[in-house]
C-alpha cells in the first residue's frame, strides 16, 4: 500500500540518511516505499531514517481479531510512544491483515460473517485498543472490515456466558444465529462507546467506511464527514438496528462522497439515509441498492434529485429484482428536470435495459440459453439516458452494458461522440457490440457471466476519484 503524507508532517529539523536532499525529494523517495513492509524495513536503517519513515509507518493502524496477539504488540507501541500515536490517521478494524494480497471490497453483511466467541487474546486486545483510542488525536479515517463486536465495546469487562447459556439465548433470534450472539447483544448495552473514545480524543472523522448497523453508529453528527461509505445489511431483517444513525446524518455540509452498496428500501427509511442533505456532494455511487416496495422509488428519486445540483460523478447499478421501470423510477429526476445534474461529468449505468439475465446485463446474448426469450424491460429509460447525455455536453466519462445493436442505438452514440471530447467511453451490448474510448483491454470483462468483482473495482470506480480499494492491506473476506 503506497501512503501519502503531506510533506508538513514529516520532520524537518533533521534530513538524517537523506543527507541534503530537499524534503519534497525526501517525500517524493518515500512516496515509493509500499507500506508497511518496506516502511518497517526503512525505519530499521538508522534514527534519521526513523524520523522520516515514522509517520508514514505509523499512519495506519489495523486492528485484525484473527490476529490479536500481532495487534495487540502494535498497541502496546501506541500506548508507550504518544508522537508515534498521534501519527495514526486511519484506524481500520478487520478480521486479518494480509500484505500481499490486498481486497478489492471493503465491505460485509452481518449473514456472511461468523464471530467466535471472545478469547483471552481478543480480550487483551478490546481492553488495550480502548486505552490507546483516546490517544488517536489525528484519526481522519475509520474502516470497519467484519470488525469483531468485542472491539466495539470500550470496557473492560469479559462476556461471562457459557457455550450453554449461549445456546439458550440464541431461541428464535432468527438470523443473528450466524453471529457470534453474546459478542453482538452485550456490544449493544453500550453501542457507539468506540465513537465517544474518539470524540474524546478530539478527532475529526473525514472518511468513514461502516455497515449500517447500531452499534457502530456515531454518537453525534459527522460534520467534518467528506467520504462515506456505507454498507447495507442486504435485507430488512434488522431494520430496528439502523435507526440510531438519523443522529449522524444531520449535517453533511462537507460531504464530497457519498458510496453505498448492499442497502434495501427498508434500510434507506429507518437509518435516515434518505434524508441526507448534502449541499457539497460530487460524488455518488450506489451498488446493489434493492428497492423491493414500488412506492419508495418516489422517494429515492427525490433523495437523488435534491443531491444533484453539484454532483459531477454518478455511478448505478440497481439490481432489477421488482418490474419492469426500476431505473425510469429511480432515475427519474434525469428526464423530468432539466436543471437536474447540470455538472455531470461522469455518469455510469449498468443494466439499464434492466435485463434479468446475468450475462444479458452485459452483452445480451441472442443465442438460445437458459433465459432465451427473455425481454429487456428497460429499452425506453436507455433510449431516453443516450439523448440526455447526447444534450449534456460536460459528460465526458460514461458507460453503459446490455445496450441494444439497433440502428437508432448506433445513432445516437455516433451524436455523443460527435459533439464532445470523450475522456472515457464504453458500450457494451449484443451482436459482440463494443464502443470504448479510454478502457484498456484488461479493464474489460471476459465473454460469459461477468463477476460482481468487475462490476465495483472496474465498471463503477476504476478511473474515479475515489479510493474504493482502501485500505488496499486489508484480506478478502474468507
Amino acid at each position: 500500500m503506497r501512503i501519502s503524507i503531506p510533506w508538513s508532517s514529516a520532520p524537518t529539523s533533521s534530513r538524517g540518511g537523506f543527507g541534503l536532499l530537499p524534503i519534497e525529494l525526501v517525500n517524493k523517495i518515500l512516496d515509493l516505499a509500499e507500506w508497511p513492509l518496506s516502511l518497517h524495513a526503512l525505519s530499521l536503517v538508522s534514527r534519521g531514517f526513523n524520523s522520516h519513515v515514522a509517520p508514514r509507518l505509523y499512519s495506519i493502524l489495523p486492528i485484525a481479531w484473527a490476529q490479536a496477539d500481532r495487534s495487540s504488540a502494535l498497541l502496546q507501541v501506541l500506548q508507550a510512544d504518544a508522537d508515534k500515536a498521534g501519527f495514526v490517521q486511519t484506524l481500520i478494524l478487520c478480521r486479518r491483515v494480509n500484505y500481499k494480497d490486498p481486497s478489492s471490497r471493503a465491505g460485509w453483511t452481518p449473514r456472511s460473517v461468523v464471530f467466535p466467541l471472545a478469547t483471552a487474546s481478543l480480550e487483551r486486545l478490546a481492553n488495550l485498543l480502548a486505552d490507546v483510542l483516546p490517544l488517536l488525536r489525528g484519526i481522519r479515517d475509520v474502516t470497519f472490515i467484519e470488525a469483531h463486536p468485542r472491539l466495539l465495546v470500550s470496557g473492560r469487562w469479559a462476556i461471562s456466558y457459557t457455550v450453554g447459556e449461549r445456546a439458550k439465548r440464541a431461541v428464535g433470534l432468527g438470523s443473528l444465529l450466524r453471529r457470534s450472539l453474546d459478542d453482538f447483544l452485550t456490544t449493544q448495552l453500550t453501542e457507539g462507546a468506540i465513537w465517544n473514545a474518539l470524540d474524546r480524543a478530539g478527532a475529526r472523522i473525514e472518511y468513514l467506511t461502516c455497515p449500517l448497523l447500531t452499534i457502530m453508529s456515531p454518537r453525534q453528527s459527522l460534520r467534518y464527514l467528506r467520504t462515506l461509505h456505507i454498507n447495507g445489511c442486504g435485507g430488512p431483517s434488522l431494520t430496528d438496528g439502523v435507526m440510531a444513525w438519523t443522529r449522524a446524518f444531520v449535517d453533511m455540509s462537507e460531504l464530497r462522497t457519498l458510496i453505498i452498496t448492499d442497502c434495501s428500501d427498508t434500510e434507506f427509511v429507518f437509518s435516515g439515509l434518505l434524508t441526507i442533505r448534502a449541499p457539497s456532494l460530487t460524488t455518488l455511487i450506489l451498488h446493489h441498492v434493492v428497492f423491493r416496495h414500488v412506492g419508495l422509488f418516489r422517494d429515492l428519486s427525490d433523495f437523488l434529485r435534491d443531491n444533484s445540483q453539484t454532483l459531477e460523478t454518478l455511478c448505478v447499478n440497481l439490481p432489477p429484482l421488482l418490474g419492469p421501470g426500476v431505473y425510469s423510477r429511480a432515475l427519474a429526476f434525469l428526464l423530468d428536470d432539466e436543471a437536474s445534474c447540470r455538472r455531470l461529468r461522469r455518469l455510469r449505468i449498468f443494466n439499464p435495459r434492466e435485463w434479468r439475465c446475468v450475462r444479458c446485463s452485459v452483452r445480451p446474448d441472442i443465442t438460445p440459453h437458459r433465459c432465451a426469450g427473455a425481454q429487456p424491460r428497460g429499452q425506453e429509460f436507455t433510449e431516453a439516458i443516450l439523448n440526455f447525455i447526447v444534450r449534456r455536453t460536460r459528460i465526458v466519462d460514461v458507460a453503459l452494458t446490455g445496450l441494444g445493436c439497433d440502428a437508432q442505438t448506433l445513432s445516437t452514440v455516433d451524436r455523443i461522440l460527435e459533439r464532445r471530447d470523450v475522456e472515457r467511453l464504453l458500450f457494451l451490448g449484443a451482436d459482440g457490440m463494443e464502443i470504448r474510448r479510454g478502457w484498456d483491454d484488461e479493464l474489460l470483462p471476459s465473454w460469459g457471466v461477468v463477476s460482481d468483482e468487475w462490476v465495483w473495482n472496474v465498471f463503477l470506480t476504476d478511473g474515479t476519484d475515489v479510493d474504493c480499494d482502501k485500505p488496499r492491506a486489508v484480506a478478502p473476506p474468507r
